[in-house]
């Protein structure tokens, strides 16, 4: 059994691997510590909890080909979630913070009829323990309405933008970068129902708020935006081939 120092560098050098692209590795170590943790901390302990976490999301991360290993990482996102859930409240931060990684997992593997509820359960969760308008709760409302329009419902999607683009401006202003992106994303959605003329004066409304910013407030927005719209392409992920995806369990 590894000693608790210990425990904690193996943690921190799997967190080191993955980054680097070394997967199996960090897939390797986590198990490790997780294996060891579970025997000297508990299955309910917290560190016990964020180990699994991690676990699941190497399993169900968009490098994984394997339909066994997702289907692990699955069935371990729901076992920290039933004890998460079970431990601190179905609305504690942590438990919707699992839950809303397992409906990012699922929407970027294709699985949108499954993610869908996840993320309007996260975003249920945050309007009542936040409100409405923080913006955990906006960038909530904006994963669901991506989860709508990758399933063709653009329309609907389209509503649910507008309602989280004109919130973002009443909470965090016409320049923030969590603003800008609903409104790209808006953007998205008239694009894919035809709708160009109408999404073109968005694209210009975002591109004039950046410029009309001071020079280093406008590449600071730039970045922040380029980096919430990378972090959205991760989300979606590349297209997962039918026979690698784990079979549908819900």
């Amino acid at each position: 059994m590894l000693s608790a120092l210990r425990l904690a560098v193996m943690s921190e050098l799997a967190i080191g691997a993955e980054r680097r692209g070394e997967h199996g590795e960090a897939e390797r170590m986590t198990r490790e510590t997780l294996g060891s943790l579970l025997a000297l901390r508990g299955e309910t302990h917290f560190e016990t909890l964020r180990e699994m976490g991690k676990l699941a999301s190497l399993l169900m991360g968009p490098h994984t080909t394997e339909a066994d290993k997702v289907a692990e990482g699955y069935e371990t996102y729901l076992r920290v979630l039933e004890l998460k859930t079970r431990t601190f409240g179905e609305r504690h931060p942590s438990a919707l913070h699992t839950r809303g990684e397992l409906g990012m997992h699922l929407a970027r593997r294709g699985r949108l009829v499954e993610a869908e509820p996840h993320l309007r359960a996260v975003y249920d969760g945050r309007v009542e323990m936040l409100g409405q308008a923080h913006p955990d709760a906006l960038r909530s409302l904006d994963h669901v309405a991506l989860c709508i329009s990758d399933q063709g419902r653009h329309g609907e999607a389209e509503s649910l933008h507008r309602q989280a683009h004109a919130m973002c401006i009443a909470t965090c202003g016409v320049s923030h970068p969590q603003t800008l992106t609903v409104l790209h994303n808006l953007g998205v959605d008239l694009r894919r129902q035809g709708r160009h003329v109408e999404m073109e004066p968005l694209y210009r409304e975002a591109l004039d708020t950046v410029l009309a910013l001071p020079g280093t407030a406008a590449e600071r927005i730039l970045q922040d935006m380029g980096q919430l719209l990378h972090e959205e392409k991760l989300r979606r992920g590349p297209p997962v081939a039918a026979a690698s995806r784990a079979p549908h369990m819900v």
